[in-house]
């Protein structure tokens, strides 16, 4: 709202007329004072001129009241989540983490009032997790590094599509592994024996323990029960090692040590006529029938061993056909004794 203040005398006429557009044109009111408001939304020019009682009407003085531009505007802004932002009215909101509209009263340079409605989006901070478990022992990788103990590792970058800074997350689950303990017994026993006991020093509940021969044959699993773990007695010949398996989290480990199993070599000959071996001369093929067969030895003429072969049988066959044509003793190991043939491959 602005006041034009009328300077002059009435004289004969009772009134101030005042105009827009033109002298006598859009009558915007009259005033007796010399005061008049007025609310014009744009510059505009008013005319003025006393009228009323005997007086005709005359020219018109005349007033332009410019109006200056009010501003009302809006904008949208972007920020990351947790960030700040500060608005055209200087006031600052903290750790931002959902839409925020605000509205700022300023005046212009010409002391205007002017609105300004800011709405501030928020940019999402993206959360790449990955969660691994493994044993104790084990370890890891993780974008280009190794990690073996459980914890939560992360790594920051900056997102290509918010341009915020983001998180690699890695929860990291470390399993206890079976305790380890040893390997016992194993040994020689005589051909006529029942083999040799194998057992483990100690065991833990809820743990598997399985004995395997020569690493790759699972003979007998137990199941842990805090003490020693026996397997009883064993008779085939080889390598005996205990692999342990924790029932809940499929951790597995080796026990320490190994036991061998071995069947003491009697030096008592057998009777010629109690191992048949033939066909002798041989293309290759030979069979041996006779007792209970531990092993065979095959060597040439100057006592270099070529084949030794565990039987474990009645009968075997065994092939020299690889073999250069010679003569070649072989030595069948029974359960009672040995005997030494001499074999001719052609």
């Amino acid at each position: 709202m602005s006041t034009i203040t009328i300077n002059g005398d009435l004289n004969d006429a009772t009134q101030w007329s005042i105009y827009t557009g033109s002298c006598g044109g859009t009558l915007s009111g009259s005033t007796a004072t010399s005061s008049f408001n007025v609310s014009p939304s744009s510059t505009t020019t008013y005319y003025i001129r006393g009228e009323g009682g005997c007086v005709t009407p005359g020219s018109c003085a005349t007033i332009t009241i410019s109006v200056n531009p009010t501003y009302n505007l809006s904008k949208t802004d972007m920020v990351c989540m947790g960030d700040s932002y500060t608005f055209p009215d200087g006031t600052t909101q903290n750790n931002i983490t959902a839409q925020v509209v605000h509205t700022s009263n300023l005046l212009t340079t010409r002391l205007c009032d002017s609105i300004i409605v800011t709405t501030v989006d928020v940019n999402t901070i993206f959360k790449n997790t990955s969660n691994e478990t493994i044993c104790n022992g084990d370890s890891v990788e993780w974008r280009g590094n190794w990690y073996k103990t459980a914890s939560v590792y992360t790594e920051s970058y900056t997102s290509v599509i918010t341009g915020c800074d983001s998180i690699y997350e890695l929860e990291l689950t470390v399993n206890p592994s079976p305790q380890i303990y040893t390997v016992t017994g194993g040994g020689s026993y005589p051909s006529e024996g029942t083999g040799v006991r194998i057992g483990l020093s100690n065991s833990e509940t809820g743990v598997d323990y399985t004995l395997m021969l020569n690493e790759t044959v699972s003979v007998l699993t137990i199941s842990g029960t805090g003490s020693a773990i026996d397997f009883g007695n064993q008779t085939t010949v080889g390598n005996y090692t205990v692999t342990a398996k924790n029932m809940l989290t499929d951790c597995e480990v080796e026990m320490d040590g190994s036991a061998e199993v071995t069947i003491a070599t009697s030096t008592v000959k057998i009777p010629e006529n109690n191992i048949l071996i033939f066909p002798n001369p041989t293309n290759g093929i030979i069979t041996i029938e006779g007792g209970n067969i531990v092993s065979v030895t095959v060597t040439d003429l100057s006592g270099k061993m070529i084949l030794s072969k565990s039987i474990n049988d009645n009968k075997a066959e065994i092939d020299l056909s690889r073999y250069l044509k010679a003569v070649y003793f072989v030595k069948v190991v029974t359960d009672k004794g040995i005997q030494v043939k001499k074999i001719i491959v052609e």
